[in-house]
């Protein structure tokens, strides 16, 4: 069966004029979505094509102070943070790519909380010396413009110290002179229940 007829149902068909709309949607530069009827819609940014369903239910990021050290619940996603000294880390995690980081505890400070990103926002990634708009980082890092509202950052009163999957701060970042650490992880999970 194609994937239209598996998104749609057996001996569904697309028209002629949405076969044309998909077709120029895939071709044109910036992307975009396309309602396909049936439930059914056409996603394209950059580099993927994902053809689903029209209507998912989203579960909001909750915006809230992390536990140190604890487990958090925020809207779809639990955070697992723990502190201690500096030992062996996964590369991984010192530079955030994944969905766990290391950060340099004195550096970030106190209050370590989750949001989502807002309007203006400024981060200062692994290897650059100034802050950037925290758009173009998501841009550049390939995040689907359907997935970057719903991002958990992770903030400290200095800024932004890591975004998931994407990389940590500069200023954050556990060096030989770190003291102590605070490791974070995030998963999705069920909506929030604190």
């Amino acid at each position: 069966a194609s994937a239209w007829e598996h998104v749609a149902g057996a001996g569904a068909a697309l028209s002629a004029a949405k076969l044309g709309a998909a077709s120029r949607l895939i071709r044109r530069p910036g992307g975009g979505e396309l309602a396909l009827g049936r439930g059914a819609r056409l996603v394209v940014e950059q580099e993927t094509c994902a053809l689903g369903a029209a209507s998912t239910e989203r579960i909001p990021l909750v915006a809230g102070p992390l536990a140190v050290p604890g487990v958090t619940h925020a809207g779809p996603w639990i955070a697992t943070v723990s502190a201690g000294e500096p030992r062996e880390l996964d590369p991984a995690a010192v530079t955030g790519k994944g969905w766990r980081a290391a950060l340099d505890a004195d550096q970030a400070g106190a209050g370590l909380r989750l949001r989502a990103r807002a309007r203006g926002d400024r981060f200062q990634p692994l290897g650059m010396d100034q802050p950037v708009r925290l758009q173009d980082v998501l841009v550049n890092a390939k995040v689907p413009r359907g997935e970057r509202d719903d991002l958990p950052l992770v903030v400290s009163d200095r800024g932004i110290a890591w975004v998931p999957g994407v990389r940590v701060a500069q200023w954050a970042v556990v060096t030989a002179a770190t003291r102590r650490v605070v490791e974070v992880s995030l998963e999705r999970g069920a909506q929030a229940r604190d």
